[in-house]
């Protein structure tokens, strides 16, 4: 009886642990995109290697190593202006154009 007393105890816990790690689980990608209009979104690297930031689907205009778990993504800076992130790099944008990040072909480490 002492060990379905504590296995209850435990549950509720184990329930909020494996959601929070499921929910940062979602946030790793090998891409990401943002465009005019939305609202920029940084999440983290999925995997190590070298990735590309494309503009219009098919210019690439940075290409950066990052390592797993680091941010990857597009936010708004402290000025206002709209920038890419990809580790410790940033790179302003323009807001008219749409951009992502990819995972550049046989780029992993």
């Amino acid at each position: 009886m002492p060990r379905t007393l504590a296995a209850a105890r435990l549950a509720p816990a184990l329930v909020i642990a494996a959601l929070f790690a499921m929910a940062f689980a979602g946030c790793a990608s090998s891409s990401t995109s943002w465009k005019k209009g939305q609202e920029p979104k940084v999440g983290t690297a999925a995997q190590t290697g070298m990735y590309e930031l494309v503009s219009g689907g098919k210019d690439v205009l940075a290409t950066y190593q990052v390592f797993a778990g680091e941010p990857l993504g597009f936010r708004k800076n402290d000025n206002g202006r709209f920038e890419a992130v990809a580790g410790m790099y940033t790179v302003d944008l323009l807001s008219s154009k749409s951009y992502s990040w990819r995972l550049a072909k046989g780029g992993t480490k």
